[in-house]
């Protein structure tokens, strides 16, 4: 493996910001599906997305004022910074529309951090899960 899961995302991006590496000998099945969603996102944004938080330690999740259950901590989530020249509103409506195919199962918008979250986590039927902070 060249460090790519996909084609526009690296084990490196997934990496937690203290330095662990993302597991992906415990992870596999993980990081694929994180890799195959994003590449949904990405298809739709049409440019690249930085990755601003992908897996995190218990400690650094705690650091970073994380949520107790946060699917960072079992590596399937994602915050993705808005792309210079897009408004957060206009960002998170296009992941929105392709949630469905890019499996999905939270979209959170945090309008004064300029990030959207989305995360992996079974849905309940269709239901997406949405919020705003």
């Amino acid at each position: 493996m060249d460090g790519h899961i996909t084609p526009h995302l690296t084990l490196a991006e997934l990496a937690c910001q203290d330095g662990t590496p993302y597991p992906i000998a415990r992870w596999p099945d993980r990081a694929q599906r994180i890799g195959a969603g994003f590449e949904h996102v990405r298809a739709a944004i049409g440019r690249p997305i930085e990755i601003r938080s992908a897996f995190r330690t218990e400690a650094h999740n705690v650091r970073s004022g994380g949520a107790r259950r946060s699917f960072h901590l079992v590596g399937l989530a994602l915050d993705l910074a808005v792309p210079d020249g897009w408004l957060l509103d206009v960002f998170a409506g296009v992941i929105h529309r392709v949630a469905d195919v890019a499996t999905l199962g939270a979209v959170f918008t945090y309008a004064g951090r300029g990030f959207v979250h989305i995360d992996f986590r079974p849905r309940q039927g269709r239901l997406l899960l949405t919020r705003e902070y």
